[in-house]
């Protein structure tokens, strides 16, 4: 039988760009058998047989295998005697040649974990994550903490310019994009509530009472946060007491950069919408204790328009920045320059022999103009104002009159409304040429019926004291809606 090359080069197995050479040293057959040559060996010692040699290794290794040897074995006995020789091998191999295969397997078992396992994942993971984590975190939670703190945890100390809150102001102020609100329901609601009781005011303290509307609406959220709401009133987030009565709430502030920090603060607290009015105007007009003049820019004698007095306030008033711009833009979208003029009285015209006053009265929402007249030609007495009435609200003003007094078509009209009501007793509503409604309730009798055109004077019914009353009066409203949306007549005719 031919002899074996002395050294067999098996195989070179290439392995994530890592060249890894197996090598199987050969040993002399001449003494071996063809019965030993076909004796299967246990898969133990194929395993053994088998090592992985590191790439600079299996390099010096086949560089030293004579190139006579390794062309001449590879055709003829590499596919052949590779199953077979792998067994036999190694069995008589341990014996003669310790000396020989513990170099090799001592280096082979070592990097079959290090050339795999650790070339890879130092260079794919610590080059990865560490320029990833220390640039990442360190730049971005330092200055986003920084900023975030000072205004919330340092609370500069309060000053003249902050003597108001601007409760409404909720966002940044950096922007300078034009300001413009939409007309909404709940604010034109708001504006009729206060609008002719600002209008009185106005003319009283010499203010512009579309400015002072339009601070209303932007303090108080149209009259929807809880500061202006009951039980505080308070429209125009005036800090301080209010003949001693004063409610806590946390408010935004402008440092006057733009940028909104937090404080807790005391507000006025007014028994009603009408005192909180009234407060703002002497305020306006009396100034701070340190100086009274502290607001004198902001009336009509020096202000020459309302755009005027709304630059006056931005910066004393209220922090914000772009405060005159907000009340601009709502004193435009919903024609508030209207409440500057006072009311008008018609000519006193002669009624059954009587003169009586008429009272030109425009609609809030639909801008319409109408004549109208007192409802009754009788002396009376205001026994309830309109406005709050402890936890309800009183929608109309009563006018206490002896049973039976002849009640009087405020102004020509329809009438849409007739009946009985559990609260308001027999009532009679009519819808007039401004589309403005008048109530009249808690009648004895109701001398018109449903879709009849009254005039101006004509009688609709006689005062009573149905449904839900304790005495002989005369409960008359004015809305914009039927049932709903009730303005103040008190505001409209002289009582």
């Amino acid at each position: 039988m031919k002899k074996i090359a002395p050294y067999l080069l098996l195989s070179t197995l290439v392995c994530q760009s890592l060249s890894v050479g197996l090598l199987v040293n050969a040993v002399d057959a001449s003494t071996q058998t063809d019965s030993e040559l076909a004796q299967p060996n246990s898969n133990e010692e194929k395993d053994q047989i088998v090592d992985i040699v590191p790439e600079e290794e299996s390099q010096d290794i086949i560089e030293n295998v004579p190139a006579g040897d390794a062309q001449t074995q590879t055709p003829e006995e590499e596919p052949e005697q590779k199953p077979e020789e792998k067994p036999e091998q190694k069995p008589e191999e341990k014996p003669e040649q310790k000396p020989e295969e513990k170099p090799e397997q001592k280096p082979e078992e070592k990097p079959e974990e290090k050339p795999e396992e650790k070339p890879e994942e130092k260079p794919e993971q610590k080059p990865e994550e560490k320029p990833e984590q220390k640039p990442e975190q360190k730049p971005e939670q330092n200055p986003e903490q920084k900023p975030e703190q000072k205004p919330v945890v340092s609370y500069p100390a309060q000053s003249e310019s902050a003597y108001f809150g601007d409760a409404s102001q909720i966002t940044s102020n950096k922007e300078n994009s034009p300001i413009h609100f939409s007309v909404t329901k709940t604010t034109q609601e708001f504006i009729n509530e206060i609008g002719e009781s600002a209008r009185k005011i106005g003319q009283e303290y010499d203010l512009y009472a579309s400015v002072m509307i339009a601070q209303a609406i932007l303090e108080s959220g149209s009259g929807q946060s809880s500061l202006s709401a009951y039980p505080n009133y308070n429209l125009f987030g005036i800090k301080g007491e209010y003949k001693g009565e004063s409610a806590s709430f946390y408010t935004l502030e402008d440092n006057g950069s733009g940028q909104l920090y937090g404080i807790q603060a005391k507000f006025r607290k007014y028994p009603s919408t009408k005192e909180s009015l009234e407060d703002y105007a002497e305020l306006m007009k009396s100034g701070l204790a340190s100086n009274e003049n502290f607001y004198k820019g902001v009336s009509k004698k020096e202000a020459k328009s309302y755009k005027e007095a709304t630059a006056f306030l931005t910066g004393k008033y209220a922090t914000d920045t772009r405060y005159d711009e907000k009340l601009n833009s709502l004193i435009e979208t919903y024609d508030l320059t209207y409440f500057d003029q006072a009311v008008k009285k018609g000519k006193r015209v002669t009624k059954d022999n009587k003169q009586v006053d008429t009272y030109e009265i425009m609609n809030p929402e639909s801008k319409k103009k109408a004549i109208f007249t007192l409802p009754l030609d009788e002396k009376y007495i205001i026994s309830s104002p309109f406005g709050q009435r402890g936890s309800e609200h009183h929608d109309g003003i009563d006018l206490a009159i002896a049973a039976n007094t002849p009640v009087l078509a405020s102004g020509d009209g329809v009438v849409v409304g007739t009946g009985f009501d559990p609260s308001a007793g027999n009532y009679v509503i009519i819808k007039h040429l401004n589309d403005l409604y008048t109530n009249y309730f808690h009648l004895n009798s109701i001398s018109v019926s449903l879709g009849e055109k009254v005039t101006s004077g004509n009688i609709v019914g006689l005062v009573g004291s149905t449904g839900n009353s304790t005495g002989s009066h005369l409960h008359f409203g004015i809305s914009t809606d039927m049932w709903k949306h009730y303005l103040n007549p008190t505001s409209y005719f002289d009582f």
